[in-house]
């Protein structure tokens, strides 16, 4: 099954890693474009971006998917699943109705109550009592999909939003694995796979069981 990852911050790079590492077939990366920053304006890429090319992924930084030339790129790609983790650009429908399984997110917060963005700063600002990351389905509209999976902690006492975004990275990282793993299953069942007299890769026995059994 191919994945194509679009992210961007920290947060984004722990979880590309995690499914990187966890030998799922990801055909390419998208993040957004080199930002300028400090006195000399020098372009600094994001996280994302510095973690796939280190690896050897391939890296696409679109200024957006309004026109049809950047739709179609995708498109050749023939991804199965879209996973998008705080990539930071709208997607409209023309790209969520490219993957044969659709697109999943993973969400800084505890969903329906900080829709948005900034929702790990927010719950600091708002005296949360928990903070999480929701995995769920993408639609066109802002933070509705379907709701796959929460996963909540306590917010520490004096913690930053700094703090508590790294520590909720740690949580969103194998769950988004949990759930592709869980659509990769539905890819084997859907095209038979378990059924046919054709040898099945180890690595996708490997990645199925391990991020499952996690849940056990």
């Amino acid at each position: 099954m191919r994945l194509v990852f679009m992210g961007t911050p920290e947060f984004a790079r722990a979880c590309l890693e995690k499914l990187h590492s966890d030998g799922f077939d990801i055909a390419a990366v998208y993040t957004k474009i080199d930002t300028p920053k400090n006195r000399g304006m020098k372009l600094i890429p994001s996280p994302v971006k510095e973690y796939a090319q280190s690896v050897g992924l391939p890296v696409y930084q679109p200024q957006s998917f309004r026109d049809e030339e950047t739709v179609q790129q995708l498109r050749e790609l023939k991804p199965d699943l879209l996973v998008v983790v705080a990539y930071g650009k709208i997607l409209p429908q023309a790209v969520l109705d490219i993957p044969k399984y659709g697109a999943i997110n993973m969400h800084g917060s505890i969903l329906p109550q900080l829709r948005g963005s900034a929702p790990v700063q927010r719950s600091i600002l708002n005296h949360c009592d928990e903070a999480g990351v929701t995995a769920m389905y993408l639609s066109a509209g802002m933070d509705e999909g379907d709701i796959i999976e929460i996963r909540k902690t306590a917010i520490q006492p004096l913690e930053t939003s700094e703090e508590l975004m790294a520590r909720l990275a740690q949580l969103a990282a194998p769950q988004i694995g949990r759930v592709a793993s869980s659509k990769l299953s539905t890819f084997f069942e859907r095209n038979n796979i378990f059924s046919s007299s054709e040898t099945l890769n180890s690595k996708f026995f490997s990645i199925l069981f391990r991020n499952l059994g996690e849940t056990i």
